[in-house]
């Protein structure tokens, strides 16, 4: 009997090693992905442009952190009520709610923390240029990089505080308008874990 009782629990720990594994080589390639095309679009566009992809690269950051706050405040009663009603989206918000761990993971730390070291690379290569435009002033990469660096990090820090609060107040039209936007992507899932 005491047999029976430990093997469910390997089969968890393999599974949290598994998904520990899938999500680290995601995020190797997401990270890639990201970081080489805001480098190749910071060569070819102009200063406007890569304040603009700065702004967007934060944007994203502080959204994924939305969602995956939203997906952990989130009980799955309203949802079930929902698809019971077949309403769009209904399904995949029970989904997302029941992988709510996963979903979280993902959003706030594999998308989250790749903004944020893009987001730091991108400020770096803003930073070279104006170094270059401000090089009649004594030590510009200072005082430019200390700069970008703090508007960088007030951005972030203070749009995930005040995003938190949001999907906190708003978790079940949030994780319906997830459920809705999974669907209309193609995206399936079931309603099982």
């Amino acid at each position: 009997m005491s047999a029976q009782n430990d093997n469910p629990k390997p089969k968890r720990s393999r599974r949290k090693i598994s998904w520990a594994a899938q999500i680290t080589v995601y995020t190797f390639f997401i990270a890639i992905g990201l970081t080489v095309c805001s480098n190749v679009l910071l060569e070819r566009l102009n200063m406007a442009w890569a304040f603009f992809i700065l702004v967007v690269i934060i944007a994203i950051g502080v959204a994924t952190d939305i969602l995956g706050v939203a997906v952990t405040s989130a009980r799955e009663g309203p949802f079930l009520a929902r698809a019971s009603k077949k309403l769009p989206g209904a399904k995949s918000a029970i989904w997302l709610v029941r992988n709510a761990e996963r979903v979280s993971n993902f959003c706030n730390d594999v998308i989250g923390d790749i903004c944020g070291i893009v987001s730091g690379g991108t400020g770096a290569a803003i930073v070279g240029v104006l170094v270059v435009r401000f090089h009649g002033f004594d030590n510009p990469e200072v005082w430019v990089s200390t700069i970008l660096s703090a508007l960088i990090a007030a951005a972030t820090v203070g749009g995930k505080a005040m995003g938190k609060r949001y999907a906190i107040k708003n978790c079940i039209p949030i994780v319906q308008a997830m459920g809705k936007a999974m669907e209309s992507l193609g995206i399936r899932s079931g309603t099982g874990k």
